[in-house]
């Protein structure tokens, strides 16, 4: 493990093997933690006390914590009123097992005081916490060996020996940022919050990529207004952590490989990442919207001018029910769509301000169940009835329809032309046909499946097919 730096800093959340040791005697506790569903893990250490931590956290809180020094002595607690009588079993905290906990987990779900920090049950209320615990299994211990990341650690935070070297050290960023802040009040036009800080403590997740770039990734949800400003915050880190690694990359690197080989064979993170053979000292800033679809054109405005302002290579992502991100625009308003059976790469259909892609996509499906039309401009009495609207592995759209050739259902796509600074968008392009096996388009979309579809998206209560086909297998 690392120490303290001559000037003042520090980073390496390397468990102590002490205490490793003690979470090993309880050899229960991770796997049941990794099948719940609810629950994550976050580790660490601080050079400064001496102390490490294994905790396990319900969204936001900290439900169990083992804390342990590096002389050996041990303790179990958990976040203030986990702790009451009413939710804790007697005896949790002197020495857990999976009985008592699960019963302690049991009463934590129906505790309406928690809502707060994970999901509202029955409302489809998931806060914030309810996207880190998503997000944070996703990228640890259910990554993909496809993945080109992996989430080292959480609440990131650098240390410092004492407040006074902290303000110091960080006296030259805060102040940069509080003069870039008032020009940013000067270049708005609509109203800002009377307080918008220019220092910050921890971040979400603090990530690694293949090449060895590091990713900032600060999580908002259920507050548009701190989202639009996120590009603020996440500079404070951006700045903070270029300053750390320019005199302090190498003892980074390894820091960073002893938590993951901790991680790693604790079953924390998955074993099938490539670990790169030096950090790049490039640092990607990201922010991480758990439902992206709240942002008003006002607060998609103002990230726009922020991002330009303060961080404008920063990227955005929101995630799919499984935790896997995928990059989105937040200075556009989109319609996002929802996916079902686990799709990775959601489809986004975004829009201008004078929402003109919105309007073709609705104005082609007439506002109407899809199936309900049977022609299109450009395209009219060419086949039966459409079916969906599709995008290709290659990502284009395409309009799916079927037909019936020689008594037998076929379906085929027609490639969709649509050009945002032309008026003329209603043309149809081209179109492949494929047999349907006999199928009727009643039963369409479970016949598709048999035919190369990658899965099926929901936008307005309308299904939406991705499909991938070959092309040599038409007529």
């Amino acid at each position: 493990m690392g120490g303290i730096n001559q000037d003042g800093t520090y980073y390496d959340r390397t468990m102590s093997d002490e205490i490793v040791k003690d979470i090993n005697e309880y050899d229960w506790l991770i796997p049941y933690v990794k099948k719940e569903k609810s629950l994550d893990f976050q580790t660490g250490h601080d050079p400064k006390t001496g102390r490490s931590w294994f905790s396990v956290y319900r969204g936001t809180s900290r439900i169990l914590t083992l804390r342990g020094s590096d002389k050996g002595s041990f303790s179990w607690e958990a976040a203030g009123a986990y702790k009451d009588k009413d939710i804790a079993p007697a005896n949790l905290f002197e020495k857990p097992t999976k009985e008592l906990f699960k019963e302690y987990l049991s009463k934590i779900r129906k505790e309406s005081k928690f809502y707060r920090y994970y999901e509202a049950p029955g409302k489809n209320e998931k806060k914030e916490g309810y996207y880190q615990n998503l997000i944070g299994r996703r990228y640890t211990f259910e990554g993909k060996e496809s993945d080109d990341f992996i989430i080292i650690d959480k609440e990131f935070v650098l240390g410092f020996k004492d407040d006074a070297t902290k303000a110091k050290w960080n006296g030259q960023i805060v102040s940069d940022l509080k003069k870039e802040i008032e020009q940013f009040r000067q270049g708005y036009k609509g109203e800002l919050p009377k307080q918008i800080k220019n220092e910050y403590g921890e971040f979400d997740f603090l990530a690694l990529n293949k090449k060895g770039d590091i990713l900032i990734m600060e999580l908002k949800q259920n507050d548009p207004s701190k989202t639009a400003l996120s590009p603020i915050q996440v500079c404070f880190y951006y700045r903070q952590l270029e300053k750390f690694l320019k005199s302090n990359l190498g003892d980074v690197y390894k820091s960073i490989k002893s938590m993951v080989k901790q991680k790693q064979k604790l079953g924390l993170i998955h074993s099938n990442f490539t670990f790169p053979n030096k950090l790049s000292g490039n640092i990607v800033p990201c922010v991480i919207v758990g439902e992206e679809s709240k942002l008003s054109d006002e607060m998609c405005t103002r990230f726009s001018l922020a991002k330009k302002t303060f961080l404008p290579w920063m990227k955005a992502y929101s995630c799919v029910e499984d935790g896997t991100l995928y990059e989105i625009n937040i200075e556009e308003t989109f319609v996002p769509l929802r996916c079902n059976d686990g799709c990775t790469q959601p489809l986004q259909y975004h829009r201008t301000s004078k929402g003109k892609f919105e309007f073709v996509l609705f104005e082609v499906l007439g506002m109407g169940r899809l199936g309900d039309y049977k022609s299109f401009d450009g395209a009219k009495g060419d086949f039966d009835k459409v079916v969906s609207i599709c995008q290709s592995e290659k990502n284009k759209t395409f309009v799916c329809v079927s037909k019936i050739i020689n008594g037998k259902n076929y379906w085929g796509m027609y490639e969709y032309s649509w050009n945002e600074d032309s008026d003329n968008n209603s043309g149809l392009l081209g179109c492949v046909w494929k047999k349907l096996e006999d199928c009727t388009c009643d039963n369409f979309s479970e016949m598709l499946k048999k035919h190369g579809v990658c899965y099926e998206l929901v936008i307005e209560d309308v299904p939406f097919l991705r499909i991938s086909y070959d092309a040599s297998d038409t007529i």
